[in-house]
């Protein structure tokens, strides 16, 4: 909510007022400029912040009001999980700290792969369909070498240096069980980044939107289960290995259902003005005809 009401609340630097170019902008800040030689108009005032216009705020709500969604349940996911285990016990909620804290050190690897894909990619959409699922294959590539990477330094910090963490024999026994499975649920975040931000990219945000509160609902549903047949740590852990594992072959799902919409929108298009083309030199020789 805070997000939400930091982006309505729009920064806008109202500094020129049609093209900006360096010169018009260095002009017009020049107390020894003359204002006739100015080509372009630039509106000295300067305001940092102003109250969108009820237009740009619904075009705003359409884009927050499902990453608001999407933002809540993975934040609720969270603190599910720390709820769960702080019923387990002193030693259980340690070790999850340890662990929790190793899994967000490490998503980042996924959230640069995700933003790099929001940045590039639609621009490359407008241009060539080839050239955008090039880069989406590469960030899909770079986003498993990189889960890897960064599985395998979260589990080997958990397993071979414990006492960075804790001077508990109990708590670096916990660790050592749970692991593997920060390893592979750090594997499933960073390849569901790549995929995430490709489908960001192509404004699929409803869809994301439904996902991330499905699968929170999911989480919440097993971390119960979890309690109430008597499991502890490693059980709910194993449970967030499975949802980012399940995430992938979600947003792999929705990614592809979003190529095929493009590919057939593009295939009508082209179709629409082959169609035009081909009216048109009828037309033609219809008035040229003896």
């Amino acid at each position: 909510f805070v997000n939400a009401a930091v982006l309505l609340v729009l920064w806008k630097r109202k500094v020129v007022k049609g093209r900006i170019t360096a010169a018009a902008v260095s002009a017009a800040y020049d107390p020894a400029a003359d204002p006739d030689t100015v080509t372009d108009k630039v509106d000295r005032r300067v305001r940092v912040m102003t109250v969108p216009s009820p237009q740009e705020a619904v075009t705003l709500a359409a884009f927050i009001a499902p990453m608001m969604l999407a933002i809540g349940a993975r934040s609720y996911m969270g603190i599910a999980m720390a709820a769960a285990v702080a019923s387990l016990g002193t030693v259980s909620l340690a070790a999850h700290q340890v662990v929790e804290c190793l899994y967000w050190l490490f998503s980042p690897f996924g959230d640069a792969v995700s933003l790099s894909v929001q940045a590039f990619l639609p621009t490359l959409l407008k241009r060539s369909a080839v050239v955008s699922k090039r880069l989406q294959g590469l960030a899909l590539r770079g986003a498993a070498a990189l889960s890897v990477f960064a599985g395998a330094s979260g589990a080997a910090l958990l397993v071979g240096a414990p006492g960075l963490f804790t001077t508990s024999a109990t708590v670096s026994a916990v660790l050592g069980q749970v692991a593997p499975l920060l390893g592979v649920s750090l594997v499933g975040y960073v390849i569901t980044g790549a995929l995430e931000g490709a489908l960001l990219a192509r404004r699929q945000l409803r869809l994301l939107a439904a996902s991330h509160v499905f699968n929170t609902a999911v989480l919440a549903f097993g971390v119960r289960r979890v309690l109430a047949g008597g499991g502890g740590l490693r059980q709910l852990w194993s449970a967030m290995a499975m949802l980012n594992f399940a995430r992938i072959a979600e947003f792999a799902w929705a990614l592809r259902r979003a190529e095929r919409q493009s590919d057939e929108a593009a295939a009508a298009e082209a179709e629409a003005i082959e169609a035009k083309r081909r009216t048109d030199e009828q037309q033609q020789h219809l008035v040229f005809a003896p």
